[in-house]
């Protein structure tokens, strides 16, 4: 049976993979000190509603979970925006309609990615978040 474990695990290689040491990456639930004055990324994974997708028997046929990728951009504020948005692009290409997977977390599938611009956050930080669509079907 596929796993939420799995998925967690796929899409963080694939990240590391090819995010290589472009800036700091904060995972969920793990010690990071904030860089002070460099950019910095934050991923995390939400899951969203699951359901059954074919319409087999009671413990047969597909399921599907989608959910979102966040990839949490951030800057040291008046640093300007041209490279946030040089990593924020890089982040985005990373998943754009990529087909992975690892373990039993089934296929995931990305969809196009979306930006969305926070501005200045409360900790001084100017932010912009690339958010990715996926989801993954198991049988």
């Amino acid at each position: 049976m596929a796993g939420f474990a799995d998925e967690r695990r796929a899409i963080e290689e694939r990240f590391t993979t090819n995010w290589g040491s472009t800036a700091p990456v904060r995972w969920e639930n793990v010690e990071f000190v904030v860089p002070k004055n460099s950019e910095w990324v934050e991923i995390s994974v939400d899951p969203g509603e699951s359901h059954q997708i074919t319409l087999q028997g009671q413990n047969d046929g597909i399921n599907r979970y989608p959910g979102q990728i966040v990839i949490q951009l951030f800057a040291p504020d008046g640093s300007g925006t041209q490279e946030i948005k040089t990593l924020a692009d890089t982040a985005a290409g990373i998943f754009r309609r990529a087909n992975f997977q690892a373990g039993s977390s089934g296929l995931i599938r990305c969809r196009i990615p979306w930006f969305q611009q926070v501005g200045r956050n409360e900790a001084g930080n100017y932010q912009i978040n690339v958010i990715v669509p996926y989801f993954r079907d198991v049988t």
